[in-house]
């Protein structure tokens, strides 16, 4: 009979109650590059395919809101996604990425929070559902 080892068991992460924020300084980078979290759910969770979708329409090509936003309207970043990262049996996270020029950080951080609050209070349209779906 073969041994196996144990199941690896993660304790879960405490509530996050305020933001944390960190930073890393490259000399040679002249970009900044930037991970904005949120905390999500579990995989298991019925919002998890909801929010694979909104990941989509904020951040996934430049027909996503973020890429309208943040790049095409207000030029402020190189590059822009979205994923709604949630690993087997863990809580989620759903990431923003930002690739932009280092003088324009942290001043996208508010057009950012913006259309993240739009999408909160307002419904997402049927061409962006349809856009998502064809993906």
């Amino acid at each position: 009979m073969a041994m196996t080892d144990p199941a690896l068991t993660l304790p879960p992460e405490p509530p996050q109650i305020a933001p944390r924020w960190a930073e890393k300084e490259m000399t040679i980078a002249r970009l900044t590059q930037v991970m904005v979290g949120y905390p999500s759910v579990s995989q298991e969770h019925p919002d998890m395919p909801a929010l694979d979708v909104l990941s989509s329409i904020l951040g996934d090509g430049v027909a996503s809101r973020l890429h309208r936003r943040l790049k095409d309207k207000d030029k402020l970043v190189l590059s822009v996604s979205a994923s709604n990262f949630t690993p087997p049996g863990l809580a989620g996270r759903f990431i923003v990425s930002l690739d932009l020029p280092p003088e324009n950080w942290p001043k996208a951080l508010k057009p950012l929070e913006d259309e993240i609050a739009r999408v909160k209070t307002g419904l997402v349209s049927e061409a962006e559902l349809d856009r998502v779906v064809s993906l």
